[in-house]
């Protein structure tokens, strides 16, 4: 491989969280350890001071005496993922990277900060690729009073996180400490955005560049991708009719290859106006987004499909509607564009994706189910 001629210098597939192989819990615990003023790594309240600062807090870091714990009693048989409590405020983060909301999870959150004899109190919802909480956590009328009160703040591990962490990287005097926080940035960049090692892609590029033989080769290669990658699409057509035969649904091709709006319908039932609907809103299979559409914008609206697909905790925030969408929203990141991106073909490849979508189809189908509601789709 190209990026051997880096390894013996770089070692480029060595991460020490691939060991470790952490969970939320985990995460949660490193979150907390480098928040608390008396952690490991010992500098005092600066990575502190750093995220107060990136949700407006940064007068909160007042030099009074805190706590900083994991896994705190809350109302409800809740648990906070983290609070740091001073002696007139708290403030309690719900680390979401990859679990869903639990029914009035920071409804009763919220429950509790109230009843406590607090000055001030904050809940940072920080979830791994950007979700918002699920309706059935609080209802979006609670979020977003809460939001425009200074209550809560919504934040994920792309905007947030990783920029965070520079932060701490900045202000940190410890050479040893450093290193841990790249390493740490460098798992959540795999982990959440699927990032390309950008040290392969240049290896690559002076591979391919290094001799006419090898020029060759890869102008072969790439003259032959479309056709490549057109194969694969019909077999992902293929592997998600296997997967919905067993439920009777039907998957059906719409667009034309490589063009926007293309994408699959999904259905349910023989006849249905409203499809579940995976569609590029971008040509050359770029811009994926997921949701629920129609086979013509002039029929109704029907709210309750709305209502219903927020309900479904894809985990893929709380959605947008359009004319011809009673709900959609963009799937998540590492799969969203496909031109330039192996990893979307590389699951078409091993069976992966289409679990991936069928899974996505079987939320909305138990949603739809559970209330009796299918009829709604013709």
């Amino acid at each position: 491989m190209a990026r051997d001629r880096y390894a013996v210098k770089l070692s480029p597939q060595f991460n020490c969280f691939r060991y470790i192989d952490p969970k939320e819990m985990k995460l949660s615990e490193i979150i907390a350890d480098l928040l608390d003023p008396e952690g490991t790594h010992s500098q005092g309240h600066r990575f502190l001071f750093a995220f107060l600062r990136r949700i407006g807090l940064e007068q909160w870091c007042d030099g009074k005496e805190i706590q900083v714990d994991t896994e705190v009693p809350a109302f409800g048989n809740r648990r906070f993922d983290i609070e740091i409590r001073w002696p007139d405020r708290s403030l309690v983060i719900e680390n979401k990277p990859w679990a869903g909301d639990q029914e009035e999870q920071l409804s009763n959150y919220a429950k509790d900060l109230r009843k406590r004899s607090l000055d001030h109190w904050h809940l940072v919802y920080l979830s791994g690729i950007g979700q918002e909480p699920n309706e059935s956590s609080i209802s979006e009328k609670d979020l977003a009073e809460c939001k425009k009160a200074g209550l809560i703040t919504v934040a994920d591990y792309e905007n947030m996180l990783l920029p965070w962490l520079d932060d701490c990287r900045s202000v940190c005097e410890s050479e040893r400490f450093r290193w841990f926080l790249g390493e740490l940035k460098t798992y959540f960049l795999a982990e959440f955005k699927g990032e390309r090692d950008m040290q392969e892609r240049q290896a690559v590029k002076e591979q391919v560049l290094k001799n006419p033989s090898s020029l060759k080769a890869a102008l072969e290669v790439t003259s032959a991708l479309p056709d490549i990658k057109e194969e694969l699409l019909q077999t992902l057509t293929k592997q998600l009719q296997k997967n919905v035969q067993p439920f009777g649904w039907t998957v059906e091709w719409f667009g034309v290859y490589l063009r926007k709006e293309s994408g699959y319908f999904i259905n349910f039932l023989p006849e249905q106006s409203y499809h579940l609907t995976f569609q590029f809103q971008s040509a050359s299979l770029n811009d994926l987004d997921f949701g629920m559409s129609k086979i013509d914008d002039k029929l109704p609206d029907k709210p309750e499909i709305t209502r219903l697909m927020k309900k479904a905790n894809l985990g893929l925030g709380p959605g947008e509607t359009h004319a011809w969408w009673p709900w959609f929203a963009p799937v998540k990141e590492e799969i969203r564009n496909w031109e330039n991106n192996s990893l979307p073909w590389l699951k078409i490849h091993d069976g992966s994706l289409a679990k991936e979508f069928i899974k996505m189809v079987q939320l909305c189908y138990a949603v739809f189910e559970q209330e009796k509601k299918l009829e709604l789709l013709n």
